[in-house]
């Protein structure tokens, strides 16, 4: 497998490298690193790019060693992880802000030493606007906005590559519906965990006042106890901004039905994020892809669904 070397700071291509092994995440909700194996003992730079056919990587590490050189590399959404301050001024919409903040933080960064003047975005739909949720230090990331407004609004950003450019597409799209019977021809189990951890009423703490919020049996969330209420813990969070209050607990309730991560290999190709079905034996459980690799000592596809959390400050979050 013939791969490409591009300069972190001007994306010219370095050199071309053979890759003779790989263990490569395409796409994951979790800051999951990938392993390359190259042909020869090789001088690289962290921070340039490997790209293998349409996917591309952020070199981490390398290890040259006798006739082969060892690579781990982050995935291209560790570009937008720096740290911002809390915003002043709402967005139009997702699409418009997000591209925004791209291209003000990242593609026309003043400070030369930090931008990336190959980054192109381009936006096709538009969504109502969401305000970054904060850390607990006041600040947020591109990178945390990217996974947050894609969970909670369907609102994905794409990367594609060309010759002189890194591309991101930021466009809402409703995740297709699979179902996967574990065992059966084409899927093979690796792992099942789960978590019985599950959140039903959550009170938010914002200027001074508090507000409590409940999950009913039917997953709507309501500011009132009545009617048939889900079973759960009662948790207490804080919010900066009044008017997120209702989008941070939407947050925090949708981790409830995902407190499982089931490992899998399938020949068929499915889509990062759409919804699966999966049975496995007498067990039916509804999930999303949550991350997507391939290897190159296997032909299938690797794939991980729903998310093992454990704690509810891993419940109002997710990784990229």
């Amino acid at each position: 497998m013939i791969g490409i070397i591009k300069d972190r700071r001007s994306f010219v291509t370095k050199r071309t490298v053979q890759i003779t092994a790989y263990d490569a995440v395409l796409d994951s909700i979790y800051n999951s690193t990938s392993s390359f194996t190259l042909a020869g003992s090789i001088e690289l730079t962290a921070g340039d790019f490997l790209l293998m056919e349409k996917h591309i990587w952020v070199i981490g590490s390398f290890s040259p060693g006798e006739g082969k050189t060892d690579v781990t590399c982050e995935g291209i959404f560790s570009l937008f992880s720096r740290e911002l301050p809390a915003i002043t001024e709402p967005g139009t919409s997702i699409e418009a802000f997000l591209a925004g903040m791209i291209h003000d933080q990242y593609a026309a960064q003043p400070d030369e030493a930090y931008r990336i003047p190959f980054l192109r975005t381009e936006i096709l739909t538009e969504t109502g606007f969401l305000t970054p949720l904060l850390e607990q230090d006041g600040l947020w990331s591109v990178r945390s906005y990217i996974a947050y407004v894609r969970r909670l609004r369907n609102v994905f950003t794409e990367v594609r590559v060309t010759k002189d450019t890194l591309v991101l597409t930021i466009r809402r799209r409703v995740p297709e519906g699979h179902s996967i019977f574990m065992g059966h021809i084409g899927y093979e189990l690796i792992s099942e965990n789960y978590s019985s951890s599950s959140v039903a009423k959550i009170t938010v703490l914002s200027d001074g006042t508090a507000a409590d919020y409940y999950l009913l049996a039917d997953g709507t969330v309501s500011t009132s106890p009545s009617g048939e209420r889900a079973e759960g813990t009662w948790e207490t969070m804080t919010v900066s901004n009044p008017e997120d209050a209702l989008s941070t607990v939407e947050n925090a309730f949708a981790s409830n039905s995902k407190s499982h991560s089931i490992e899998f290999y399938g020949t068929r190709e499915i889509p990062f994020y759409d919804r699966v079905r999966i049975r496995i034996k007498d067990k039916v459980l509804d999930s999303y892809i949550s991350e997507v690799s391939i290897r190159s000592a296997d032909s299938r596809w690797k794939y991980k669904s729903g998310e093992l959390k454990v704690t509810f400050t891993e419940q109002q979050k997710e990784v990229i």
